[in-house]
């Protein structure tokens, strides 16, 4: 059966008996026709013969979604018959591009598989690095830009030591990134806290007042023998615990 096709028509067309199908060419677009089940769904399909000579039937589709104008059908069907005369498939499918992981994703298979074996604070590292304002971007798109600006921003708020343990976990987590090929490169790596954001280390001494030293002097009555006869003489030898612990006999006057 053919016609020429307009939308009320196709609007209209009735359901077959049950087993049953409807099928009602376009006289206006060769190859173009609409199916109609005994459901009533309706489905515009193009007909050609491959190269081989076996009629190929391919519902008409927009992309990778079916079509459900006819005005849309009839622009799509020739390209669909040409391909199945040049024996390709008449609509091709569109592959999606593989989702790209982003960077919450990454920090958490990080965690997961270095932060936490490794250290007893994971969870400060986690909070450290879910700080950052890239939650939801793809880790790949994340550039040596993007975390200047946001340490510039902390050195400005006068949070330097954050910055400074922010950037060394920026650097070990695009190192591990880049071994397993989810970036190209570590490019935090050439990044320094103290040539880039003027991060200098403090080093702080601690020097026990005479009230603390007497307060740790008492609690070794709790330990046994051995212990407490460690800490007394650590307390007066004023010596570095290794090396204390690595004296000899031989070392004694």
């Amino acid at each position: 059966m053919a016609k020429v096709l307009t939308e009320r028509f196709v609007s209209t067309l009735k359901a077959p008996p049950e087993g049953r199908r409807l099928t009602v060419f376009d006289s206006r677009q060769p190859g173009l026709c609409i199916r109609v089940t005994s459901t009533g769904n309706r489905s515009f399909y193009v007909v050609s013969r491959a190269p081989a000579g076996k009629q190929r039937w391919a519902e008409v589709r927009d992309g990778n979604a079916p079509v459900t104008s006819l005005a849309r059908a009839r622009e799509l069907a020739p390209a669909g018959v040409a391909n199945i005369k040049n024996g390709r498939e008449a609509f091709p499918r569109i592959e999606a591009e593989p989702e790209k992981d982003a960077y919450e994703t990454v920090v958490a298979r990080f965690v997961k598989q270095y932060a936490e074996p490794r250290q007893r604070t994971w969870k400060e590292t986690a909070r450290i690095l879910n700080a950052t304002p890239w939650g939801k971007r793809p880790f790949g798109e994340i550039t040596k830009k993007d975390a200047i600006a946001y340490l510039d921003g902390l050195v400005a708020e006068g949070k330097r030591a954050t910055a400074a343990i922010t950037l060394r976990w920026l650097k070990t987590l695009w190192r591990w990134a880049a071994r397993r090929d989810l970036v190209a490169s570590p490019v935090m790596d050439p990044l320094s806290a103290e040539q880039d954001f003027a991060i200098i280390p403090i080093v702080r001494d601690r020097v026990y007042s005479d009230a603390e030293l007497k307060a740790l002097w008492n609690a070794t009555g709790r330990l046994s023998a051995k212990e407490r006869a460690y800490l007394k003489l650590w307390m007066l030898a004023g010596s570095r615990a290794g090396a204390l612990g690595g004296m000899r006999r031989s070392e004694l006057d």
